[in-house]
């Protein structure tokens, strides 16, 4: 959810509330940098067209797959790997490398959560991956192993932010883990969603957040599809 348009058409539909708004769209649709009072009157908007109903406001999201612009950036081989320094909205900062490799679907951390059969399964396409020319993979594993490490995680962290104090990030956070397709026959990661067609059925693969699948834009697009005859290959979004 992103415009006030759209919050309407929400609350027409029966809904409860937005439980997402995405403030990036306003930067990507925009010519120049919005300033303090453009985001006030957008988020005003969305909030006057919920009538009451909750909102919740999700902090600029940008760069990497959403590059916006007027903000030249260089471009990255693997733009959701390195080292992140994020300031949440209680003003608290945290660090961290966003796409570490799991190895079960449940990954959040707890051994216990593992499972065996699926560990193996994921461990028997790890060589294909670590053959492919797409991604250097062993200068990936070279460069982003060593972030387990505390201590190196928070000296590379201060490369970007000088002020970072290792003695202030003693809680090691919960992980959040989602699907990452890999494309047996290139040995390439998809780096985008699929849209896969089923007998009875039709599935959307490899979406990047729950935002995806959970946009209205999106879902309208694969219902006008499935009624103008459906998919009748996967296609990329």
């Amino acid at each position: 959810m992103a415009t006030p348009e759209e919050a309407a058409a929400a609350v027409a539909a029966g809904a409860d509330g937005i439980g997402l708004l995405r403030t990036e769209f306003l930067f990507l649709g925009a010519a120049a940098m919005p300033d303090e009072d453009d985001q006030a009157a957008a988020y005003d908007a969305v909030a006057a067209a919920l009538d009451g109903r909750p909102l919740t406001i999700r902090t600029l999201d940008a760069g990497a797959d959403k590059p916006l612009p007027y903000l030249p950036l260089p471009p990255e081989r693997n733009p959701f790997l390195g080292v992140h320094v994020t300031v949440t909205v209680d003003g608290l900062a945290k660090l961290g490398p966003t796409a570490i490799p799991a190895m079960w679907r449940e990954d959040y951390g707890h051994i216990t959560d593992i499972i065996p059969k699926e560990s193996f399964e994921i461990a028997g396409l790890y060589p294909r991956f670590l053959t492919s020319k797409h991604h250097d993979v062993p200068a990936l594993l070279k460069s982003e192993f060593p972030k387990y490490v505390r201590r190196y995680l928070v000296k590379q962290a201060q490369g970007l932010v000088p002020s970072v104090n290792a003695k202030e990030f003693k809680k090691r956070g919960k992980p959040g883990v989602r699907a990452q397709l890999l494309h047996l026959p290139t040995k390439k990661l998809e780096m985008d969603f699929v849209v896969e067609p089923g007998e009875k059925s039709t599935h959307m693969l490899n979406a990047v957040s729950p935002a995806w699948t959970s946009a209205l834009a999106v879902g309208e697009y694969v219902v006008e599809r499935i009624h103008a005859g459906g998919f009748t290959d996967p296609i990329k979004g």
